[in-house]
């Protein structure tokens, strides 16, 4: 509209408006709520000034929500049990729609590990540890981030991550399992000059004896107290001991007189009995002419009458013996034997 002249009054009028999404004024639209102001030229050429209060009534509403795994939240028109952007239209009061969107995050619930249930040995202990997060409540209502166990029973405990979701284990010790014992003899004894070997008594997964070593026997040459720490198969762990006493023994060298070596299992071989422990042995046997018939320096191995695999004939043979012990009285330390006569008898079959 073209304007001719000048008005000589400009009109006003205001205008209230709630609608729903827009409002259209002289093809202007208006899709929010506010206060607008337009100049229009009216019908007399003459500018009018609208005043137009606008209330849009449809409202959008943008929400974020947690929830914990397992848990669910109503949106999008269901319950939604993973993370998400759903959607809601609803109507207000005006009968207008009222957009809803909702951002759904599931948080991941903790997992607390107590470990599998088991069996506790005596007079020892264990330490329960879940593992870390933010909270935790234990069976007795303590809140530590462990817990220590010395009997059977149910322990469980109750945790909380960062985005305070909870959960739950339980720890069971079935029984209280006896430590291994009395598995060595008191005590025992042995010679000077001898070795013993010590044994358990029973048998165990490991063995660490005193002297570092690690089979179930160890060998010991001299008197002392010696233990030993044994772990069962039940991961239970005892200790017990073993006094080894020194004896009195006899000390020498014994070679007899006479021997029959008719296979009758009595006195059948010249053999010499060795008490002590031998640094050095010699045996000689010879026959009347002076001849050497037989010899050693093992005390263990013994002659059993023949020479170049004959029986030798009922006979006096000579025998002389070199030897020298540890340990012997002062003087005695290297000794000889005496030149002796042997008499070689031999039974007949009847």
């Amino acid at each position: 509209m073209v304007k001719f002249g000048r008005c000589s009054k400009i009109t006003t009028s205001t205008l209230n408006i709630s609608t729903c999404d827009y409002y259209t004024l002289n093809n202007e639209t208006f899709d929010s709520s506010g206060v607008y102001r337009r100049t229009i030229p009216n019908s007399s050429g003459c500018d009018s000034v609208i005043t137009l209060n606008l209330i849009i009534n449809k409202k959008f509403t943008l929400q974020t929500k947690a929830i914990c795994e397992g848990a669910f939240f109503f949106a999008g028109g269901a319950n939604r049990t993973l993370s998400g952007t759903y959607i809601d239209t609803l109507q207000t009061s005006s009968g207008c729609d009222s957009i809803v969107s909702t951002n759904l995050v599931v948080n991941p619930n903790p997992s607390p590990n107590l470990g599998a249930d088991k069996d506790l040995c005596e007079n020892t202990q264990l330490v329960l540890t879940p593992g870390s997060f933010e909270n935790y409540s234990w069976q007795n209502r303590s809140n530590g981030n462990s817990f220590t166990v010395n009997g059977s029973g149910v322990y469980w405990v109750t945790v909380t991550n960062r985005a305070n979701c909870t959960a739950t284990d339980t720890f069971t010790v079935k029984s209280v399992l006896p430590l291994p014992a009395n598995f060595l003899k008191a005590t025992d004894s042995l010679c000077a000059y001898e070795s013993l070997h010590i044994t358990s008594t029973k048998a165990f997964s490991k063995y660490q004896w005193s002297d570092g070593a690690k089979e179930n026997k160890i060998k010991v040459e001299k008197p002392g107290t010696y233990s030993l720490k044994v772990t069962d198969a039940n991961g239970c762990v005892g200790t017990d001991s073993i006094t080894i006493l020194q004896k009195q023994c006899m000390l020498g060298v014994y070679i007899p007189t006479a021997f029959t070596p008719n296979m009758d299992g009595k006195n059948d071989f010249l053999k010499a009995i060795v008490f002590g422990k031998v640094l050095s042995f010699n045996m000689q046997v010879f026959n009347r002419a002076g001849q050497l018939i037989f010899q050693t320096t093992d005390p263990t191995k013994h002659w059993d009458g023949r020479y170049k695999g004959i029986d030798n004939s009922i006979a006096v043979y000579v025998w002389q013996c070199f030897y020298h012990l540890e340990a012997q009285q002062p003087g005695f330390q290297k000794r000889y034997c005496n030149i002796g006569a042997l008499t070689f008898l031999r039974a007949e079959a009847c």
